[in-house]
C-alpha cells in the first residue's frame, strides 16, 4: 500500500486507505479481496518503527526494483550520473534555538521524542552529525538533524537531501541516499552509493557524471585511485576537452528531471516524518516507485485489436 502511496502522490496515509477501499486496481495490486479489510492508518507508522527498519524492508524493496531493471536490461553500468536535490522537512524555524543556545549533552534520551533520539544516534555518522564540525545557525527542536539552509536564494528553512546515483541509459536510480544538506555529506554519499552497487549488483561505471561541485581534490583523488590531488585535477581538466565531456554534460540532466518528476508529480516537495530514518524511508520509497513507471512504460502489454 505505500507503494501505490507514493507512486500516486498521496500525502496522506488516512487518504491511502480510503483510496484502497474504493478503487478496485489498488485491492488488485494489493491483493486484497474485495472482502478483505483495509489496514488502519495507525499500523503504518508502527510498522515503519519496528518491522520496516530493523529488517531494512524498504532497503530491500528498493534493491529488488533495481535488480528487476538489470534483468530486463534497463541498466548497463556504463555511464551514471550522480546529483542531489533538497527537499524540505517537517520542521519550522518558530520551534527552533540558535546555535549559542543548543546543547545536545544536556538531552535526555529517554524523555526525547523519536526524531531527537535519532539524531544523537548518527552525530558520528559521515552522512550527518559527523559531515562538518560547523553548527547551523538553528537548529529544530523537533527534527534536530535537519539542515538550516537557504541554498533556494531565499527564505531559509529546515531541510534534508536526497542523493540519486542514475544509470543514463533509461534513468534507473540505482541507489539513492538521504544526507544532511550541505556538499560534503553530499559529496560522501557518492561514495557511499558507488560502493554499495559494486557489492549488491557488481556494477563498476566506466563514467561518472556529476556537476562542479563534485570535483573537490579528495574526491577526484579517490575516483582516478590517485594520492595526488593535482594530479587528478589534470586528469578531471583532460577528459573536459572530449567530445564525451560534452555528451555527459546534456545526460546529467537525466537525473534533474527525475527530481522534478519526484517534486511536481509525485509531491514530494516537504516530508511528513522526521528524523534521518524517516528522511531515508520516504527517499527509498520515492525511488522505488520510480523504477517501475520506466518498467511499464518501456515494457506495456500491447492493446488487442477489436474487431470490427
Amino acid at each position: 500500500m505505500l507503494l501505490v502511496d507514493y507512486c500516486l502522490g498521496i500525502r496522506s496515509e488516512r487518504r491511502l486507505c480510503e483510496e484502497v477501499h474504493l478503487n478496485l486496481a489498488y485491492r488488485w495490486f494489493c491483493r486484497l479481496d474485495l472482502s478483505d479489510p483495509i489496514p488502519n492508518h495507525s499500523t503504518f507508522s508502527k510498522n515503519r518503527h519496528r518491522r520496516f527498519r530493523e529488517g531494512k524492508l524498504l532497503r530491500h524493496l528498493f534493491e529488488k526494483a533495481v535488480a528487476r531493471c538489470i534483468a530486463d536490461g534497463l541498466v548497463t553500468g556504463q555511464r551514471l550520473a550522480e546529483d542531489a536535490s533538497l527537499i524540505e522537512a517537517d520542521a519550522t524555524n518558530q520551534n527552533s534555538t540558535p546555535k549559542e543556545d543548543w546543547d545536545r549533552s544536556t538531552i535526555d534520551p529517554n524523555d526525547a521524542p523519536r526524531a531527537v533520539r535519532e539524531d544523537l544516534d548518527v552525530l558520528e555518522d559521515a552522512a550527518f552529525g559527523a559531515a562538518s564540525t560547523v553548527e547551523p545557525k538553528f537548529t529544530s527542536h523537533s527534527d534536530p538533524s535537519s539542515q538550516w539552509t537557504a541554498a533556494r536564494k531565499g527564505p531559509a528553512f529546515f531541510g534534508y537531501t536526497t542523493n540519486y546515483l542514475i544509470d543514463t541509459d533509461h534513468s534507473v536510480i540505482v541507489d539513492v541516499e538521504g544526507t544532511r544538506s550541505i556538499r560534503q555529506a553530499e559529496v560522501g554519499s557518492v561514495r557511499a552509493m558507488l560502493d554499495r552497487i559494486k557489492e549488491q549488483h557488481n556494477i563498476d561505471p566506466e563514467r561518472l557524471i556529476a556537476d562542479s561541485a563534485y570535483g573537490s581534490g579528495p574526491m577526484l583523488g579517490w575516483l582516478v585511485d590517485r594520492e595526488e590531488h593535482e594530479d587528478a585535477r589534470q586528469v578531471a581538466r583532460d577528459i573536459a576537452k572530449t567530445k564525451q565531456y560534452a555528451m555527459s554534460m546534456r545526460l546529467r540532466k537525466k537525473v534533474e528531471m527525475l527530481f522534478a518528476h519526484l517534486k511536481r508529480i509525485r509531491g514530494l516537495g516537504r516530508l511528513r516524518l522526521r528524523g534521518p530514518c524517516g528522511a531515508n524511508d520516504e527517499f527509498l520509497l520515492a525511488a522505488t516507485a520510480q523504477n517501475p513507471r520506466k518498467l511499464a512504460k518501456i515494457f506495456s502489454a500491447p492493446q488487442q485489436m477489436r474487431k470490427a
